[in-house]
């Protein structure tokens, strides 16, 4: 059964790597040729295999991934090799990133609104299937933390829904809440999502 757009209230998920919460988009993936931006309004309170996952792709070819720890965030774009940001963060502490592809295939990163930092280039198919986990073919790492919104290409999604196992992007795109949380739908309700107060 499926459940969403039940609630209005603002909202966040809050996911768990132990019961391998994500998201991931119900029909296809967002894939781009050129240019494209994503943004994320994250914060992580654990680190599995050495990082926080915010967000991935279905496998290794035209990948994408953002990973982050409390020294470095690493970007993957199209192929399996990291391109890498010195960046200090820390648990419990709420940021937003943004990653975006120009023109010339430079890939910039940014925090909370900051200046940009070109670190490197990286051409090609970029696949964004999900978000919390970094690849789903392969499962790997999850994201212990909170997404209290996000950004695909100007598609936003704020989750205002509250509750239920279904997100809705503002163009209308559905993604779909999972977890291998013996509770299913209860656990979504009552411990994924969480009214910001």
């Amino acid at each position: 059964m499926t459940f969403g757009r039940q609630n209005k209230k603002p909202s966040l998920l809050n996911l768990s790597a132990t019961n391998q919460d994500h998201i991931i988009r119900v029909s296809g993936s967002y894939i781009f040729s050129g240019e494209f931006f994503v943004e994320f309004d994250f914060s992580y309170s654990a680190l599995s295999d050495s990082f926080a996952v915010i967000a991935g792709s279905i496998n290794s070819t035209s990948s994408f991934r953002i990973l982050v720890n409390k020294t470095a965030t690493l970007i993957t774009v199209n192929v399996n090799s990291n391109l890498t940001l010195s960046k200090v963060t820390d648990f419990n502490i709420r940021y937003k990133i943004k990653v975006r592809r120009d023109n010339l295939n430079n890939i910039f990163v940014s925090y909370d609104g900051g200046l940009e930092t070109n670190i490197g280039v990286r051409a090609g198919n970029t696949d964004i299937k999900a978000i919390g986990i970094e690849r789903i073919d392969n499962l790997g790492r999850f994201l212990t933390g909170k997404i209290y919104s996000y950004n695909i290409n100007g598609e936003i999604y704020n989750l205002s829904e509250g509750s239920g196992n279904k997100v809705y992007g503002s163009l209308g795109t559905e993604m779909e809440i999972k977890t291998i949380n013996a509770g299913g739908i209860n656990y979504i309700n009552n411990t994924i999502w969480e009214i910001i107060t």
